[in-house]
Formats: C-alpha cells, structure tokens, sequence
C-alpha cells in the first residue's frame, strides 16, 4: 500500500469537468485524465471527495488475467477508498477498446483484491470503466446488472451512485 502523499488528491489535476467529445479523448490516458476524474470528483456527477480517489502509484501490483491466459501484476487506473478500505475499482480504456473490457479487467482487479479479505467480507462494492464514449457501472460481481451510457449523454442531472452510496 502506499502512503498519503500517494493518493491522487496531491496530483495537480488541470479538468475540473468532465470532458465529453469524442476527438478529445484519444488515448486511455485523455480518458483517465479528462474524463474519469472529473467524473468521479466533480459535484455536478458522483461527487466522491478527491482525497478518497488513488491513483495506480497508491496499490500494489493486482495478478490477474488480462487475456489469453497471461497473468500478470497490473494496477487499476483509479481505486475509491475510506477509511482504509478500498469501495471501487475504475478502469479507462483507449476509445478504441470496448467499455466491456474495461469492466471486465475491473471486475479481474475487484475480485483478487477482494480475496485478500475474509471471507464474506467484500470490501469493493462496484466496479466502473469507460472508453470515453460509454460509461459502464456495475456491482463487482455482476455480469448482468450492468448500467452503460455513452458518456455524451451523461449530464449533471442524472443520477448514478454518489459517494454515500459507496459506503452503505
């Protein structure tokens, strides 16, 4: 684990919105960066307070099988926690890649970091990812419980999950 000067609230973060055209959002990074964060943190989406949202530098390195059974050590692109105890994995993807595969590989992440608990004790509630064009929220360990929307359509007056949602 890492230490309070990790977590991505230290970051300087220069999106304040969350960005919704598709020719901004070209790389997993732009996604992350212009999208997911904001997403996550502005007030006007899911509200979640920056100081609980980490970035990969925050976690060890999670095994799991990305693809073609080639298991490796890899870090989730965003992890919410409080009080010591991780709530969500967030996964971005290049525009090109499939929102489900984000949601897969966050399901992946979810499930081996939630072994390292009790058993019965799951401390990650809900994985979410997106490609830029679609935002895919979920329970961690649903495969038909699936909301997605294309993120253009996202607007600050819908209602997903908020912050007091994650810690029911």
């Amino acid at each position: 684990m890492g230490s309070a000067h990790d977590c991505s609230h230290n970051k300087k973060k220069t999106f304040t919105n969350p960005v919704f055209e598709k020719g901004e959002l070209r790389s997993e990074s732009d996604v992350e960066q212009k999208l997911i964060y904001p997403f996550l943190t502005n007030v006007s989406y899911l509200n979640i307070p920056s100081a609980w949202v980490r970035t990969k530098e925050y976690m060890s390195p999670t095994e799991i099988d990305k693809a073609a059974g080639k298991r490796f050590g890899y870090f989730p692109d965003y992890s919410v926690w409080l009080g010591g105890l991780p709530l969500m994995i967030v996964e971005a993807k290049e525009p090109d890649v499939t929102v489900e595969t984000g949601l897969r590989e966050a399901r992946l992440y979810a499930g081996e970091i939630n072994r390292r608990y009790p058993p019965e004790v799951n401390p990650i509630g809900y994985v979410l990812a997106s490609n830029g064009e679609q935002i895919a929220l979920s329970e961690w360990d649903s495969e038909t419980n699936v909301l997605i929307a294309l993120a253009k359509d996202i607007r600050t007056n819908g209602r997903w999950i908020n912050s007091r949602d994650l810690y029911r």
